[in-house]
């Protein structure tokens, strides 16, 4: 697969599979957008149609799904989009923070408000932002449920929850996170002829503003989309891996957001403590982080920072994100009500941590600052990136912003021309370890090929497998190479039988001649049990390789 050759629904392949040649049309595709035919041999996605999965880039940050909720977001004199009230006048084609001419110089022709207002009907947290600069008037207000006041001279703000960033050239980047459902920006001239320029509106889920992204008549989006194949460069790999992962839910209702109805404080005893919202830069990259400070002065107290969401008992896993705001490193737990806690190790650096267990139907789950022996009393960190899923196993992070989101699973195909791989052939395929579930016989990988019921596969339970199923019967052998674990696995088949192959290392062998048919598709086969799928290549010959070749080609 090519990084770089990834859009949504698509992933190509270095190579196609089979005698079929990509021949790109005039626009550089080969996708079929020109009326050909698509070629053979990329993956084709399908995921869901939300923007709740994520994966790490190549900068090591989480990236999100976004999108600009707002329609026509620099077209604030377009009636689709905007209200218009009496008492001013937009015009464009105005020096902008980039200097080019897409701001806006918005001026009024009466003492009173000048006001616009763009309605989105988005529930939950919200950042709404928009680029301004003053003219000969320098307050812009912004009302969202509440008034934040923006001085374009000062940069000083006058709500919590609201922000200003210098953007140079006299602009700022006016920002402020509340629950409501629509963008009025205004400002209050005194008399006819003051002015100040606008640019480049935008509402989006979540806590902070990121970067621009520009709408016309429907919303657009970026980043991770809906059926976007998730290249992952988990734990600072150079080359990426492919994602795969089952249907999750997050049952935190905000899993950045500290406040009434999400993440709060629950205590025992009277004890010092303090929590910030937008406090750290995040491992998403921005200032998103919450900051908990506790300090607890009595033996037996304890100071959890918690959502009360009800989980409904049964098998959980909780994940947040943590590190220390000093150089000091703080012992603390890992928290569900009605079940044994975890210990960890906050450090300075930030880690993802995780705990499995069987939870009582409250739940409860969160992060305890304890004066038990053996934990730290006194804390300083920041927290990020809270999950609770069902499974003991944990999947990549699915942010929430006001209620429960569920991240479909990832589902691949990949249709390879039909004389490839008759009746004889090798497959190879690298995965990276990765937490297991409790599956016991089904494939995460499944090569089909045309005679009844015949698949080559690659799965795991405790240790990863290989499988042939010849006309129906089932040829699945466990490797001596537990799930947790890199591994390249090997399959070569033929008329002699099969061999399978582990790291460098053949570990079963079978005598009878094997005869499948011809390969016509990959498939990825999903289940919550059989736990996440990071694939870092795939290959497929169309003839059985030698015993040698075969040790070479999965020596890791």
């Amino acid at each position: 697969m090519v990084p770089s050759l990834v859009k949504d629904g698509r992933l190509d392949t270095v190579k196609p599979l089979g005698n079929s040649i990509i021949h790109p049309d005039a626009t550089g595709n080969n996708d079929g957008t020109d009326g050909s035919t698509p070629a053979e041999g990329n993956f084709t996605f399908s995921r869901g149609s939300n923007l709740a999965a994520t994966r790490v880039d190549v900068n090591g940050l989480i990236e999100k799904g976004r999108e600009n909720l707002l329609t026509y977001s620099n077209e604030f004199d377009n009636t689709s989009g905007w209200t218009q009230y009496s008492g001013y006048t937009l015009t464009s084609g105005q020096t902008d923070k980039d200097g080019g001419t897409n701001a806006w110089k918005w001026e009024s022709t009466q003492s009173g408000t000048a006001q616009i207002n763009n309605v989105h009907n988005q529930t939950g947290m919200l950042t709404h932002s928009i680029y301004a600069k003053a003219g000969n008037f320098n307050v812009l207000k912004i009302w969202i449920g509440v008034t934040a006041e923006f001085n374009l001279s000062t940069g000083v703000v006058s709500h919590s929850k609201s922000k200003m960033t210098d953007v140079g050239n006299g602009w700022w980047r006016c920002e402020i996170f509340s629950p409501y459902t629509r963008f009025n920006p205004f400002f209050a001239p005194t008399a006819s002829g003051q002015y100040l320029y606008i640019q480049d509106a935008q509402a989006e889920q979540g806590l902070v503003a990121t970067d621009y992204i520009e709408t016309g008549a429907s919303t657009a989006q970026a980043g991770i989309l809906e059926d976007l194949p998730r290249l992952d460069y988990s734990g600072g790999a150079s080359c990426p891996s492919l994602l795969l992962e089952p249907l999750r839910s997050n049952k935190f209702l905000f899993s950045e957001y500290y406040g009434s109805g999400a993440l709060g404080i629950y205590q025992t005893g009277t004890n010092t403590h303090s929590v910030t919202n937008n406090y750290a830069v995040s491992p998403e990259g921005v200032q998103n982080a919450i900051r908990f400070v506790a300090d607890i002065t009595s033996v037996g107290d304890r100071v959890v920072l918690r959502d009360g969401v009800s989980c409904g008992g049964g098998n959980h896993t909780l994940t947040f994100y943590a590190k220390s705001n000093t150089s000091d490193t703080y012992t603390m737990k890992m928290h569900f009500d009605g079940s044994g806690k975890k210990q960890i190790e906050v450090t300075p650096e930030w880690q993802r941590f995780e705990y499995g267990e069987s939870a009582n139907a409250t739940c409860n789950a969160g992060i305890e600052c304890s004066s038990a022996s053996g934990y730290s009393p006194s804390v300083d960190i920041s927290v990020y990136g809270f999950q609770l899923e069902e499974n003991l196993y944990p999947t990549s992070y699915i942010p929430t912003y006001g209620s429960a989101v569920t991240r479909s699973d990832d589902d691949f195909v990949m249709i390879p021309s039909s004389n490839f791989v008759q009746n004889g052939g090798t497959f190879m395929i690298e995965l990276e370890g990765a937490p297991r579930g409790a599956g016991t016989s089904i494939p995460f990988i499944q090569f089909t090929h045309t005679n009844a019921a015949s698949y080559v596969g690659f799965g795991a339970t405790g240790a990863w497998r290989c499988r042939i199923n010849d006309n129906g019967t089932s040829r699945l052998v466990s490797s001596p190479v537990a799930h947790e674990d890199n591994v390249k696995l090997g399959i070569r088949y033929g008329d002699f039988g099969y061999e399978y192959y582990a790291n460098g290392s053949s570990f079963s062998t079978y005598s009878n001649a094997i005869d499948l048919g011809d390969f016509s598709n990959i498939a990825f086969i999903m289940n919550d049990n059989y736990g996440i799928l990071r694939i870092k290549q795939i290959l497929a010959f169309p003839t059985a390789l030698t015993d040698s070749e075969c040790i070479a080609l999965t020596t890791i």
